[in-house]
């Protein structure tokens, strides 16, 4: 019997199922940034890199003051390496600034739209939050009013273990008192969340918009594939 949901939140419930990298570079595009691959991945995880580093995010920040950080190091690295040149009256911080408060208000907009879910799913089942983050999750979370859609939150820079490992899920189940076939993982990512949770034993549900199938899995992995939160609030309240 499902006793709880077990979610991930960046990429599952604040971009409707897009990676952040793919968000953060759409951004960049809007503003004419246009970097090659290679080049973009690599931005992207020095910046990722840096921001997990001590003390670089304050427990306290808010998502859109993560954001200026983190575009702030993107756009700075990118910079350097010859893929953007900011105009004279826009820096590399003012640039950071008004991409950060784009994307604050995309991600704002989406969770207004899923919390009424959250909320719904709160009232039948035990609700458990499972995330890399930098160590202000709660701050964000209270930011965006959804604290409250959740029992539990397990957040990588608090527990000293990251994602893909499946030790991080582990510890949920143990926090929250619960056996893997009482808990439903529910993830954008194949390699992060859907096949570490798996590996326990745990049911998944795999966020996937873009409706593709996934790459060779294990049988019966992820449990179900939704495209959107309609369809995944249909999957648990039927």
């Amino acid at each position: 019997m499902t006793k709880a949901l077990l979610f991930d939140y960046g990429g599952t419930l604040d971009t409707g199922g897009h990676h952040w990298f793919q968000v953060l570079r759409q951004a960049w595009h809007e503003v004419g940034i246009t970097p090659d691959d290679h080049l973009a991945r690599n931005a992207y995880v020095f910046a990722e890199r840096k921001l997990a580093e001590y003390g670089a995010v304050g427990e306290n920040d808010t998502f859109k003051i993560l954001l200026q950080k983190k575009l702030r190091l993107e756009l700075q690295y990118l910079y350097e390496h010859g893929a953007y040149h900011p105009l004279q009256d826009h820096s590399v911080d003012e640039c950071a600034k008004v991409l950060a408060a784009y994307l604050d208000k995309k991600v704002c907009k989406n969770l207004t739209l899923v919390r009424p879910m959250l909320e719904r799913l709160k009232e039948r089942y035990t609700m458990v939050l499972v995330s890399n983050f930098y160590g202000n999750l709660c701050a964000v979370l209270r930011g965006y009013a959804i604290d409250g859609c959740f029992d539990l939150v397990i957040e990588s820079a608090a527990v000293g273990v990251r994602k893909p490992s499946p030790d991080i899920w582990k510890r949920a189940l143990e926090k929250a008192r619960l056996k893997p076939e009482e808990g439903i993982a529910i993830g954008d990512s194949m390699k992060n969340d859907i096949l570490p949770a798996a590996s326990l034993g745990m049911h998944t549900v795999w966020l996937n918009p873009s409706g593709k199938s996934p790459d060779e899995t294990p049988p019966n992995v992820p449990t179900t594939v939704v495209t959107n939160y309609e369809e995944m609030e249909r999957f648990f309240l039927e």
